[in-house]
């Protein structure tokens, strides 16, 4: 579902709502990540794919998390989730 990042540490919590903690930074996650994850803070990634809602200044991830976004990146993570929706 999505990524935050905790000092050190990221927490991957999947879609089950399972957390899982690794040691890993930010930058090494987004060589990993792949298209379906993006970066909409600069302690969160989220997956397009069970993102239900872009709003000013939050995500919303399967109608139940939100997830902060930066106003920077708040053009580009529009455009990617209206893209993932005509898919």
């Amino acid at each position: 579902l999505y990524v935050e990042s905790r000092g050190r540490y990221l927490e991957i919590f999947s879609v089950d709502e399972k957390k899982i903690k690794v040691i890993m930074t930010m930058k090494e996650m987004e060589a990993l990540a792949g298209d379906e994850l993006v970066q909409c803070h600069r302690s969160y990634f989220v997956n397009l794919r069970y993102v239900t809602a872009v709003t000013k200044g939050n995500v919303v991830v399967k109608k139940v998390h939100d997830i902060p976004l930066s106003r920077d990146r708040q053009k580009v993570m529009e455009k990617r989730y209206v893209t993932e929706l005509m898919k």
